[in-house]
C-alpha cells in the first residue's frame, strides 16, 4: 500500500504514513461509541418529556441520527487527523533545521558536529534515508578533509615528494566526489599543489649555479599564483642577477667584453630592467670603450715602434765598435777591426766599405773588407781586416758605409 498523500510505501497495518504522518484509515471504533452517546443522550432528554412530546422527540431525533452520526464521526476523526498531522508537521520542521545546520556546519568543515545534528534527525525520523545519505557524504568529505591534513603535515616537515604522492591520492578521491560540498576542495587542492612544487624548487635553489638552470625553474614558478610562489620568484631572479653580474664582471677583468655584455644581456631577459645589471653592463662597456681606445694607441706606438726598429734594422743595425789601421816595416797597411749586431734581427754578410788617406788627409785608395762570422745574432759581434800594400807611409782609414742584410 502506499500513502495518498506522498507516495512513500506503507504496510498494510499502519493507521499513519511513516514519512509524512498522514491518516492512512478512518477510526470506526471511535465513530461507533460516539454514536452510542448521542443515542444515549437522546434517551435521557425523551424521560424527562411526556410520551407524545418524547414520541415526538424521539421521532425527531431518529430522523436527524443519519445525518447526525456522520458529521460527528467526521468532526472526530478531523480534529485527529488535525492533531496527528500538527505533530508529524513539526517533527518535519526540526528535521529539516537539522540538515540546514548539519549542511552549514559541514560547509564549514565542521563534519563532526554536522554529523551528530544529522543523527538527532535521524532519531526523529529513522526510515528517512536521505538523512543517512547525507552522512555518507560528510564522511567523505570529513575523509578528504584528513588526507589534506596528512599532506600538509609532509609539507611542513619539507618531505614533497611524499607530500606529493598524498596529494595525488586526494585528487582521485575528490574527481569521485560531486557536489556543494566537495566544491571547495579544488582550491585547497590547487593551493598545497602550488605549495609543493614551490618548496621543491626552494630547496633546489642552492645547488642551481646557472642562469639557464635558474630560468627553467622561474618559468614554472611564474605560472603560480600564491605569495610565496611570487617570493620564490623574487629570490631567483635576485640570483639571476648575482650570478650574471659576477660572471660578467670576471669575463671583463679577462678583457673579454663581448662575452660579459652576452651573460649580463641574458640576465636582462629575466630580471628585466634590473638596475645592479643595467649598471654593471654601462661600468663593463666604458671599460670596453677604454680598453679599445688604449689599444687602439698601442697599436699605433707599436707601429710606430715597430717602425722606427725596423728603421734602425736596416739603417744603423752595424756599430763599428773597434778600427786600427796599422803600416808594418814593409810599407804595407794593415786593416782590423770589430763590429756589434745593435738590431732587434739576426744580420748576415756585412761588408765594410772604407776609404785610405796620407797624413794631409790626401786620398790614396779605398776597398771593402768582409765581417765574420757570416751571421751575427743581436747582441753579437763580428770582427773584419783587410791589407794594402804599398803605402809606404802613415796612413789613415775612414769606413764609409757598411752593408747588410737582415735575418
Amino acid at each position: 500500500m502506499f500513502c495518498h498523500q506522498c507516495g512513500e510505501k506503507v504496510s498494510d497495518q499502519a493507521r499513519f504514513c511513516p514519512q509524512c504522518g498522514v491518516p492512512l484509515r478512518e477510526g470506526e471504533q471511535e465513530t461507533d461509541h460516539h454514536l452510542d452517546s448521542v443515542v444515549s443522550a437522546a434517551d435521557e432528554e425523551s424521560n424527562s418529556l411526556s410520551k407524545s412530546e418524547q414520541a415526538a422527540k424521539y421521532s425527531k431525533v431518529r430522523r436527524l441520527l443519519p445525518i447526525a452520526i456522520p458529521v460527528a464521526s467526521l468532526i472526530i476523526v478531523a480534529s485527529s487527523i488535525a492533531g496527528f498531522y500538527g505533530y508529524e508537521q513539526k517533527v518535519n520542521a526540526q528535521v529539516v533545521a537539522l540538515q540546514k545546520k548539519a549542511e552549514e556546519l559541514a560547509l564549514k568543515g565542521e563534519y563532526e558536529r554536522a554529523e551528530k545534528e544529522l543523527n538527532k534527525a535521524l532519531n526523529l525520523r529513522p526510515n528517512y534515508t536521505v538523512l543517512s545519505k547525507d552522512i555518507h557524504v560528510i564522511r567523505q568529505a570529513e575523509a578528504l578533509a584528513k588526507g589534506l591534513q596528512e599532506v600538509d603535515q609532509k609539507i611542513k616537515q619539507k618531505q614533497y615528494d611524499e607530500a606529493a604522492e598524498q596529494l595525488e591520492n586526494v585528487k582521485k578521491e575528490y574527481e569521485k566526489r560531486k557536489g556543494p560540498l566537495f566544491n571547495p576542495f579544488q582550491k585547497e587542492i590547487t593551493r598545497r599543489d602550488i605549495t609543493i612544487t614551490v618548496g621543491k624548487i626552494k630547496q633546489e635553489l642552492d645547488e642551481l649555479t646557472t642562469i639557464e638552470q635558474l630560468a627553467d625553474k622561474l618559468n614554472i614558478v611564474s605560472t603560480l599564483s600564491s605569495e610565496e610562489a611570487k617570493q620564490v620568484k623574487e629570490q631567483i631572479t635576485n640570483k639571476i642577477v648575482q650570478i650574471a653580474s659576477t660572471e660578467a664582471e670576471k669575463e671583463a677583468k679577462n678583457k673579454q667584453f663581448s662575452k660579459a655584455i652576452s651573460i649580463l644581456d641574458k640576465g636582462l631577459q629575466y630580471a628585466v630592467n634590473d638596475e645592479k645589471l643595467l649598471s654593471v653592463k654601462e661600468k663593463v662597456k666604458n671599460e670596453q670603450a677604454a680598453f679599445e681606445k688604449a689599444e687602439q694607441e698601442r697599436i699605433e706606438q707599436a707601429m710606430k715602434a715597430a717602425a722606427q726598429e725596423d728603421l734602425k734594422n736596416r739603417t744603423a743595425a752595424v756599430e763599428v765598435t773597434a778600427l786600427n789601421a796599422n803600416v808594418d816595416e814593409y810599407g804595407d797597411l794593415y786593416i782590423n777591426g770589430e763590429i756589434k749586431n745593435v738590431a732587434t734581427k739576426g744580420i748576415y754578410s756585412i761588408t765594410i766599405y772604407y776609404t785610405i788617406t796620407d797624413a794631409e788627409g790626401n786620398y790614396l785608395d779605398d776597398g771593402f773588407t768582409t765581417v765574420y762570422p757570416y751571421y751575427v745574432k743581436p747582441g753579437d759581434t763580428g770582427t773584419f781586416e783587410d791589407i794594402y800594400y804599398g803605402v809606404n807611409e802613415n796612413a789613415k782609414v775612414a769606413i764609409d758605409n757598411i752593408t747588410w742584410y737582415l735575418d
